[in-house]
């Protein structure tokens, strides 16, 4: 998928000594990579990061942490895709996975020939920029896979009635990405189920018990923290964090910020901004981070650090191959460097770029 509205792919969640709280739960690219996959609510022992699928993610390039992807099929929001389980299936993509050689997502590698008549497989892929034989070759593949999935025959994927009053909480486009995550911040029956769902408050508790809102953190005592705020596991010297803010692993000498979302920050300056989404980013200089627009980095062998930059309210879609004033490449061309990519390489990569400003900010006494 185009990653205007994804979260950045190949980049490392977080890093040092102290565990990753993978709070953002987007399949949305937010501005360079693939989408990683759902990740799951913060607080039980989490565990290993999951690799991006494509990443995720948002969020680098494919769709939404910060441009907008082409429009595909969904399932209607009251419905979900499931699979049915078959205790010995084989594990058909072993070596592509063992290999770290391919790109595939969950759209048009895996549900589309499962469900979509040959023909018109061809024609969507065609649309996506995929010679027909390379298409074909990969439908006669997965139709090989159902038949032994399922020898039996019947369905692989189906729905599941949610109900009428479920809550329904996309991450699929950058706009809903920030929406959502700030949703958490927020007030009233939705955000609270929300927060439920996360584990940043116990099942049961009332709307107003905002008790799991800070948690593991090390703060300074010239912070000012708005008890809306989400604050995850930061180490954070001075400032203000403002009302309906989402701050998770973030490491900085200083932040002014409101309903800002910072995941995965690690900046020697201060951070000052409002409603910016900053993801996956490390800032090395002194000079002020800003949070005012969308922000992700990709880490690359060799120390590329790229810098992947937009806003809220571009369409990564219409943008995708278009190489935006303040980045050195399109979202496209980030996308197509990341799928050679080892995806653990570069997740090491990052957390040891995260690190290495952590330890200098800590040598200079600048934490608490």
């Amino acid at each position: 998928r185009e990653t205007a509205e994804r979260q950045p792919g190949h980049m490392a969640e977080r890093r040092d000594s102290r565990e990753t709280w993978p709070f953002s739960l987007s399949a949305a690219l937010l501005a360079a990579g693939g989408s990683p996959p759902p990740l799951p609510p913060p607080f039980p022992p989490p565990p290993p990061s999951p690799p991006p699928s494509p990443p995720p993610p948002s969020p680098p390039p494919p769709s939404s942490p910060p441009p907008g992807p082409e429009a595909v099929p969904q399932a209607p929001s009251h419905t979900n895709h499931t699979i049915s389980p078959r205790p010995h299936s084989q594990a058909e993509f072993a070596p592509e996975l063992a290999a770290k050689c391919a790109c595939l997502d969950s759209d048009p590698h895996f549900w589309m020939p499962l469900t979509l008549q040959k023909e018109d497989y061809l024609a969507v892929m065609g649309k996506k920029g995929t010679p027909a034989g390379e298409a074909a070759a990969h439908y006669a593949r997965m139709a090989a896979f159902a038949a032994k999935f399922a020898p039996g025959g019947g369905g692989i994927l189906g729905c599941v009635d949610v109900g009428a009053k479920a809550l329904w909480w996309d991450y699929g486009r950058l706009e809903l990405y920030q929406t959502n995550n700030l949703h958490a911040a927020e007030e009233g029956p939705s955000p609270h189920a929300l927060r439920t769902f996360l584990k940043l408050q116990p099942q049961g508790a009332p709307e107003s018990d905002a008790s799991g809102r800070q948690q593991r953190n090390q703060l300074g005592a010239g912070l000012t923290v708005h008890p809306s705020a989400v604050v995850l596991n930061c180490r954070i010297g001075s400032g203000t964090i403002g009302a309906g803010c989402v701050l998770v692993n973030v490491t900085a000498p200083e932040v002014e910020v409101e309903a800002a979302i910072l995941m995965s920050v690690t900046s020697a300056g201060p951070v000052r901004g409002k409603r910016g989404v900053l993801y996956n980013v490390v800032h090395e200089g002194s000079e002020p981070l800003s949070a005012d627009a969308v922000r992700a980095d990709v880490f690359q062998p060799g120390g590329k650090q790229i810098v992947v930059s937009s806003s809220i309210e571009t369409d990564g879609g219409k943008a995708w191959k278009v190489t935006l004033p303040e980045n050195a490449f399109s979202f496209e061309e980030v996308y197509k460097q990341n799928q050679k990519l080892d995806v653990s390489e570069c997740q090491a990569l990052g957390a040891a770029a995260h690190k290495r400003v952590a330890q200098a900010l800590e040598t200079l006494e600048r934490l608490p």
